[in-house]
């Protein structure tokens, strides 16, 4: 048997890993959980096996599973693009054959594939100097029951078999109820020529294959980095409301200071009554000052404000 530990993202995006036993899948959404660290506000668990991890961004929540399925069911599909366009779809039994295959595409168009590209189960190349535009995908899948590959094995028959082979094998067929009715469709298309070919088995679930351990460090190695850069940002704020503050002080002090001296001059030098409209005016310069010590105090208020 796999286990399967799904994690679903508010309905827009579903990732998956596979494991041996049960307790692996424990530990590995116990390793998540503590690789997301100060992001997690709470896990609770809402069934068994079932969980649901609200972040603190935005309240945004995961809902956790474990899920178990036949070894034979579970698959990993690569998808190779080129340009945009899908090119081929290969299918492997195992996550390390994949993505071996993968490094190893990489690694004959002279690109070496990381960590973290392998963790994430994504490879990409865009160089616009060997015009490359490259993208590998790898997905976990489920695959559905299944009933046969096609007509032939249907009929218990290999695809060289010859008309007489496939008479006989048919009349054979009509004798079981549960079989004779796949067994006459199938029996029929390969007379007229239009057996169903050989083909992949169809899948039944999909899910993007990534690490979510390795996910939710980069996330929390993402926010470090958002959070150096906003300091460094804050603190290039602050140097100029300093400067601006300074300024304004004194704006504030020269406009009291041309006040206060044209006020001198219109009352005691020429005994002009328009010395009170100085007066109401150096008002001005006393707030400015007021304010450039305030912002120059406290430059996180201005920084509020914006």
């Amino acid at each position: 048997m796999k286990y399967l530990a799904v994690y679903s993202f508010d309905n827009r995006m579903k990732t998956a890993f596979a494991f041996d036993n049960h307790d692996d899948a424990v530990d590995y959404v116990n390793a998540c959980t503590k690789s997301a660290g100060r992001h997690v506000r709470e896990v609770v668990s809402v069934g068994e096996d079932a969980y649901r991890m609200t972040m603190r961004k935005k309240n945004e929540n995961i809902s956790i599973s474990i899920d178990e399925f036949a070894d034979e069911k579970i698959r990993y599909d690569l998808a190779y693009y080129r340009d945009g366009n899908l090119i081929e779809v290969r299918r492997f039994k195992n996550r390390d054959f994949a993505v071996n295959f993968a490094t190893r595409i990489l690694k004959n168009l002279g690109y070496a594939a990381s960590e973290e590209e392998n963790s994430c189960g994504e490879w990409k190349i865009q160089s616009q100097e060997t015009d490359l535009d490259i993208e590998l995908s790898l997905s976990l899948v489920v695959l559905n029951n299944k009933i046969a590959d096609n007509d032939y094995e249907i009929l218990g028959l290999s695809q060289d078999a010859d008309i007489e082979a496939i008479k006989k094998a048919f009349r054979a067929m009509t004798d079981n109820p549960e079989k004779s009715t796949f067994a006459r469709s199938a029996y029929e298309r390969i007379l007229v020529g239009s057996a169903i070919e050989p083909k992949k088995d169809q899948v039944r679930l999909s899910f993007e294959n990534v690490d979510m351990r390795n996910y939710f460090k980069k996330r929390e190695q993402f926010g470090q980095i958002l959070s150096q850069k906003l300091a460094t940002k804050l603190e290039t704020a602050k140097i100029k409301i300093n400067s601006a503050a300074t300024k304004l002080m004194i704006r504030g002090i020269i406009e009291i200071v041309a006040c206060a001296a044209l006020t001198i001059i219109a009352r005691i030098m020429v005994n002009d009554d328009r010395y009170i409209a100085f007066i109401i005016l150096s008002t001005f310069g006393v707030i400015n000052l007021f304010r450039g010590v305030y912002y120059k105090a406290k430059p996180n208020a201005l920084l509020q404000k914006d």
